[in-house]
């Protein structure tokens, strides 16, 4: 081993920290995510905005920190909605990490979505957000409904027709 490996291994070592993993009680039924949620859009992902970097010295130097529960925005353009007004454009945050039940989307991709408002206290207090956030936001999580619009045919089939469609001249 050389020596920064034995470094990383000695901080793993000396300053254990406890890890809990996301755990998903099943998959929500259609209805119970829409009722139980604030929006329910179809978007595509054009872009993500991370947090302010964060740093902190270790053995004399500056090293970034990073956890799986910052909070990411994925900037999305909304095509359809079946609840909830929206604007032009949403950014819906979510964990880094799916570990901290964050949903990682893929920018370009379609997505159905389904979101809540949240605000900075409980739970979500201590994570890192994006510099400029402005609460509440709209959020989403591994456990929910959210998906690929690819594999979420069941999804539309339970809905009835959206309340508003992009480029709709009734707008």
């Amino acid at each position: 081993m050389n020596t920064p490996t034995l470094g990383r291994l000695s901080a793993l070592i000396t300053f254990p920290v406890a890890v809990i993993a996301c755990t998903c009680g099943g998959i929500v039924p259609i209805d119970v995510a829409f009722h139980g949620s604030r929006f329910v859009f179809t978007a595509t992902v054009v872009g993500r905005v991370e947090p302010a970097r964060q740093y902190t010295m270790y053995e004399g130097k500056r090293v970034e920190v990073m956890s799986g529960g910052d909070m990411i925005g994925w900037v999305t353009v909304p095509v359809q909605s079946w609840k909830g007004t929206l604007p032009d454009t949403v950014i819906v945050y979510s964990a880094r990490d799916g570990a901290a039940c964050g949903y990682g989307f893929q920018t370009g991709r379609d997505y159905i979505i389904f979101a809540d408002l949240e605000d900075r206290a409980g739970w979500l207090r201590g994570r890192a957000w994006p510099e400029g956030t402005i609460f509440p936001v709209a959020s989403t999580y591994l456990c929910g409904r959210t998906s690929p619009i690819q594999s979420a045919s069941a999804v539309f089939t339970e809905f009835a027709e959206p309340t508003w469609v992009r480029g709709d001249p009734d707008e």
